[in-house]
């Protein structure tokens, strides 16, 4: 948006119309969308939980009434007469009052025969008294119910509490809820046995499966001792709950509700406690099953927000036919008259903003035609004078490359006596010392100079047959100073076919030679590296012999700022004067390559001097 209105930026107005009305119509709808969708999650969220609240709640409700109603058809059993009588009578001697027992056996009966669930009464005393009634299997004679646990949690209590589920370990081995009764006598306060109803757990484990929440969630229960009372993976039931969540549950409170992570998952955990079961009933949702909902609003926001687009392209398009294609002919127009078509006039737009624009433009456009004949007079009157100057400046520019070529002959010229006279003053030393088979060789070498030498000036040779003219000149000098040197080559391989004129490098490895290293008492080094950087080429000659001073060293470096920039002059005022060796290709350098040629040169006393020349040029090589 910053860039969109940044003035300095160019975009097209039919750019400007698409992004403006893109943010006009996408904006609001991705900002409705998002307030949607975090309120439609919150919404979302505060409802489930109220949903598994109203489940879990009704649960606890009908789990807990259906308990009562048990314990509340217990209370006449313990108040029967008969019984009463029986709990004060050792269980040995009960065998003496039949009719008691039957009184109190059928008023059992009476009360919870025709309750299907129920699958036995028991009646058990401190006096070791044992009567059961409404079960279906049988007693086993010899079991000692003092061993069970709800034996000793009853003796503890003083009112009905719920036990298990557990199995009837005493006689049937089936899974039974069992509401417990402890027998208090009073006033003494005594503790004298106690009223155990089973329940078939399919009674209370129905209530739990009848009830959903949402398509993944879960319902469970366990009791304060953190034993699984339901669980819909019947095999866990009866066992000690060890999920993460259970320590997050507050037993102190009503009911609540938090998320944790299970597996990855995250999960929303809803939680009823009930005080009269001492159980804690417990829903579990995935939070992605709360998201569904919410994903499917954005989709739907989703989809607005593509079929909005799609009718902005169309209304774009209508907008930009009508309104942008007058501009768009001007712009057209405009650009043809730019490039020379001074013959585009534009018809009327229709359009009552852009007629000034229009008329302005065919005015121009009438105006300019008038001043493109005037001005092809004008300049066809000046390219005539421009001609004839033209033609004054290649007679100058000729005569000023024959001079040119004279002067090279003549610096050529130069260099080949000069290095004929070395030469010679070789052969001579090694006369003196009569080794005719090194003079032998050194004559034959010198022919090979001398023909190389007298081959056209004209022409230009491949530096690998320069190199082959340096390395004949090396020869000769190992005839005359044996090992007291060595050469050090570095040529790239790419630059044996480069073209360069004849007699360019010789005479600077000469002069490293005679000037450097054969004054030096020492033996010597020389090393010629010749590089190709794209199309630029460098070539460096070195040595380490005896250098030059710092006056020598300034008078050469003037003399190649100078003839830098007057090669032509500079041989125009000394036509009659012979330049030193490294002078003399100094000026050839400058004279064949100009301002492409960069010449450095360093020197220290008794240290040696390197020569390096860059030449900005095109490599070329033969066909």
């Amino acid at each position: 948006m910053k860039q969109l209105l940044n003035p300095s930026k160019k975009y097209s107005l039919a750019r400007r119309i698409f992004i403006t009305c893109m943010l006009i119509i996408l904006i609001p709808a991705f900002l409705i969308g998002g307030y949607g969708y975090y309120t439609y999650m919150n919404n979302i969220e505060k409802l489930t939980i109220r949903y598994s609240e109203q489940i879990l709640f009704p649960l606890k409700q009908q789990i807990e009434n259906t308990f009562e109603q048990y314990e509340s058809s217990i209370v006449p059993v313990w108040l029967d007469q008969g019984l009463q009588e029986l709990i004060r009578i050792p269980g040995e001697d009960w065998g003496q009052y039949p009719r008691k027992m039957i009184d109190v056996k059928r008023n059992i009966n009476d009360i919870f025969g025709w309750q299907q669930h129920i699958r036995g009464v028991l009646v058990l005393t401190k006096l070791d008294g044992i009567l059961s009634s409404g079960t279906s299997y049988s007693m086993d004679p010899d079991y000692h119910f003092a061993n069970e646990p709800f034996i000793e949690r009853s003796q503890k209590m003083n009112q009905p509490f719920i036990y298990g589920p557990a199995y009837q370990t005493y006689g049937g081995d089936q899974f039974v809820f069992s509401i417990v009764r402890p027998l208090w006598i009073m006033p003494s306060y005594q503790w004298e046995g106690v009223i155990k109803v089973d329940i078939h757990s399919d009674e209370i484990f129905k209530r739990f499966q009848s009830v959903e929440i949402g398509d993944s969630g879960e319902v469970m229960a366990f009791d304060s001792q953190h034993k699984i009372v339901y669980h819909p993976d019947q095999q866990l039931i009866g066992d000690h709950a060890e999920f993460d969540f259970i320590e997050q549950i507050d037993i102190n409170k009503s009911k609540g509700e938090f998320y944790v992570n299970r597996d990855g998952v995250e999960t929303l955990v809803v939680y009823e406690n009930s005080e009269y079961l001492n159980w804690t009933f417990i829903g579990i949702v995935p939070k992605q099953e709360i998201n569904e909902g919410a994903i499917s609003l954005m989709k739907v926001v989703f989809m607005i927000s593509i079929i909005t687009l799609m009718i902005l392209l169309v209304i774009y398009w209508n907008v930009s036919y009508a309104t942008l294609k007058p501009i768009h002919n001007i712009n057209h127009a405009i650009k043809k008259l730019g490039s020379g078509d001074f013959t585009s006039t534009l018809q009327d737009a229709k359009i009552i903003e852009l007629e000034p624009i229009v008329n302005q433009y065919n005015r121009t456009v009438e105006r300019l035609n008038q001043l493109t004949f005037t001005l092809y007079l004008s300049i066809n009157k000046q390219h005539q004078l421009e001609i004839q100057t033209r033609e004054h400046q290649l007679l100058q520019q000729e005569a000023l490359l024959r001079q040119r070529e004279a002067e090279l002959g003549q610096l050529e010229a130069q260099i080949n006596p000069h290095f004929l006279n070395n030469t010679l003053s070789s052969i001579q030393s090694l006369a003196e010392l009569e080794e005719l088979e090194k003079i032998d060789r050194a004559v034959y070498l010198l022919s090979q100079l001398l023909s190389y030498s007298v081959k056209s000036t004209t022409s230009k040779i491949s530096l690998s047959e320069e190199l082959e003219h340096i390395d004949i000149f090396i020869d000769i000098q190992k005839i005359r100073h044996e090992d007291t040197f060595r050469v050090n080559w570095d040529i790239d391989e790419a630059l044996y076919d480069w073209k360069i004129n004849r007699l360019m490098l010789q005479p600077i490895v000469e002069n490293a030679f005679l000037h450097g290293i054969e004054p030096k008492e020492e033996p010597g080094l020389i090393h010629i590296s010749i590089k190709k950087y794209d199309t630029d080429v460098e070539i460096i000659v070195e040595d380490n012999g005896i250098g030059m001073s710092q006056q020598q060293l300034k008078n050469l470096r003037g003399f190649v700022a100078y003839i830098k920039h007057n090669p032509v002059m500079f041989g125009q005022d000394s036509k009659q004067v012979r330049l030193s060796g490294i002078k003399n290709i100094i000026k050839r350098f400058m004279l064949i390559y100009g301002s492409r040629c960069q010449i450095t040169i360093d020197s220290k006393e008794d240290q040696g001097t390197k020569i390096t020349i860059h030449i900005q040029d095109e490599v070329e090589h033969d066909d």
